[in-house]
């Protein structure tokens, strides 16, 4: 009976250690468990969990005001972007859900623009020295151009924020850089609106992972393409990056 007793205290102990656990990471800064914010090599696996067409679909579902003729071509273009700089695609798309609900013309009190909500400031900095710069919120706008400058934006914060939790590569694109920069000298900082920030983008991962088309976007395609012609959006804006600084902490 004796060991009974001991084994059922043990048990007890383990149980409230589990808990008071548990309540700290989610009372805590940043978890290191968003590893798929991380850099992946090319060859990574990571890449193959997200098909083309599974994209696409997401794309053909959610994504408002474009062509549907070219679903295809933004999938391969978000799909090449994201292992040119080495992010786990389901991120991006579960980035975008939160940033502006696959909305391409969504516009932000603080006047943050398109699919991934790039400031008009950022877009002009992360674009010196390309080739194929925006020169309007219409340009910075097109889906090509805003999420090429979104995810070189995201790559710049994750070479900035080297060596911390990925949190807070998450909530410099959130608030900016600099407000991240200054917080991080402050000892007392407890985060409010950019935790929920990076756990609304956390929650979205298993559903962008396996996404179940509404409407089979991929045959859709293929009917699409085969009725109409190729369009071309913005030219050639198929390389971008974008900064932003509209939310508070």
């Amino acid at each position: 009976m004796k060991y009974f007793s001991l084994f059922f205290g043990w048990l007890g102990l383990a149980a409230i250690a589990v808990c008071l656990n548990s309540a700290s990471l989610i009372q805590a800064d940043p978890t290191d468990d968003f590893s798929f914010t991380l850099a992946h090599p090319p060859e990574t696996e990571v890449y193959r969990l997200l098909p083309e067409h599974r994209v696409v679909d997401v794309l053909w579902d959610r994504l408002d005001l474009f062509p549907k003729s070219q679903m295809q071509s933004l999938a391969r273009h978000i799909l090449d972007l994201c292992r040119k700089y080495r992010f786990d695609p389901v991120f991006i798309l579960s980035l975008i859900e939160v940033e502006s609900a696959f909305r391409v013309k969504a516009v932000s009190p603080m006047g943050a623009l398109g699919l991934m909500q790039v400031m008009p400031a950022t877009a002009d900095w992360i674009t010196r020295g390309w080739k194929v710069k925006p020169t309007s919120a219409r340009a910075i706008m097109d889906p090509f151009m805003n999420i090429s400058i979104g995810i070189a934006y995201l790559a710049f914060l994750r070479d900035r924020y080297s060596g911390l939790s990925p949190y807070y590569l998450v909530a410099a694109y959130n608030a900016g850089h600099g407000k991240i920069d200054e917080i991080l000298l402050r000892k007392d900082f407890r985060p409010v609106q950019t935790k929920k920030y990076f756990e609304d983008i956390r929650r979205r991962v298993p559903m962008m992972r396996f996404y179940r088309s509404q409407s089979n976007g991929r045959n859709a395609v293929r009917q699409v393409n085969r009725t109409s012609k190729p369009q071309l959006i913005s030219g050639d804006a198929r390389r971008f990056v974008v900064v932003r600084s509209k939310k508070g902490v």
